[in-house]
């Protein structure tokens, strides 16, 4: 069976995979007709995942020495490669210099570096205020509407949530701009009292910092079912069942809310001791 395009109505495959693939192409391209039938096809095959052919080792060995000259001038100077080696950009150390520390601000504020807020990274996040400093390079300028709609969904994603912003752009790095920071800064009011040392840490090692002991965990966790529980433990202490006769596990579930399947099970949970020295317990043959 032959598959005709229903876009250019040029196109013939004998696959219906095939005729899929160039329609996805050849919808968003109305000027392809003016393409030669080779480029056509080459397009065609490089949305199929397919490869023109195997490298002539005559290309291999160019690629080969361009690789080699870009990895010499490699000075970890641009953006990707200072992120890559867990570097700020320029514009995030000029704000860690001349406003967090300069003005002392880890002392008071748990500041974040690159904190993750699904799915978008945080330049600096105050936590205690939920502040989003977010820093703006040239690129935020440069790229067009995507990059200018990506800030905005990123901003609208924050607020949200509960956040405030901040943007500071890459050509307004002076006093007038650190002064108007400082001032919005002392009219947010503080929610949270702070939980880091006096240090500022990178996103991905927060929660190695604030990670605790399994025990600690657990323990705690007990500790907060137990208060939840503590109320219907003095009523259960506070009733006048007799607990050494058969039939008390029907009487504690009413008062517990619970099942009578389960009252053993929260008995021994919550109640150990009383539950072994005063509880009637059927005798299995």
């Amino acid at each position: 069976m032959i598959y005709k395009c229903k876009f250019c109505n040029k196109k013939e495959y004998n696959s219906p995979k095939k005729i899929k693939i160039h329609e996805s192409w050849c919808k968003y391209n109305p000027n392809h007709r003016i393409v030669s039938e080779e480029t056509a096809n080459k397009i065609s095959n490089s949305l199929s995942g397919k490869k023109n052919g195997p490298l002539s080792e005559k290309h291999k060995e160019k690629l080969r020495q361009k690789r080699f000259e870009y990895l010499k001038q490699r000075n970890g100077d641009s953006a990707f490669e200072r992120r890559n080696l867990g570097k700020m950009s320029y514009l995030e150390q000029w704000f860690f210099d001349n406003v967090i520390i300069k003005h002392n601000l880890l002392k008071k504020y748990d500041i974040i570096n690159e904190y993750p807020f699904y799915p978008y990274f945080i330049d600096f996040a105050f936590l205690n205020i939920k502040l989003a400093v977010e820093l703006d390079g040239a690129s935020h300028f440069k790229n067009g509407k995507y990059r200018l709609q990506h800030d905005i969904n990123k901003d609208n994603h924050l607020i949200k949530n509960g956040w405030k912003v901040y943007r500071i752009a890459y050509n307004e790095t002076n006093e007038n701009i650190i002064n108007n920071f400082l001032n919005s800064l002392n009219n947010i009011e503080i929610f949270e009292n702070k939980k880091l040392d006096e240090n500022l840490f990178k996103g991905s090692l927060l929660k190695l910092k604030i990670r605790r002991n399994r025990k600690e965990y657990f323990d705690e966790l007990k500790l907060k079912n137990y208060e939840k529980q503590k109320p219907y433990i003095i009523l259960v202490l506070n009733s006048k069942i007799d607990f050494s006769k058969f039939g008390w596990v029907n009487k504690i579930a009413k008062i517990i809310n619970q099942k009578p399947q389960k009252v053993n099970g929260w008995m021994k949970k919550f109640m150990l001791d009383f539950y072994k020295e005063k509880c009637f317990k059927r005798k299995l043959k």
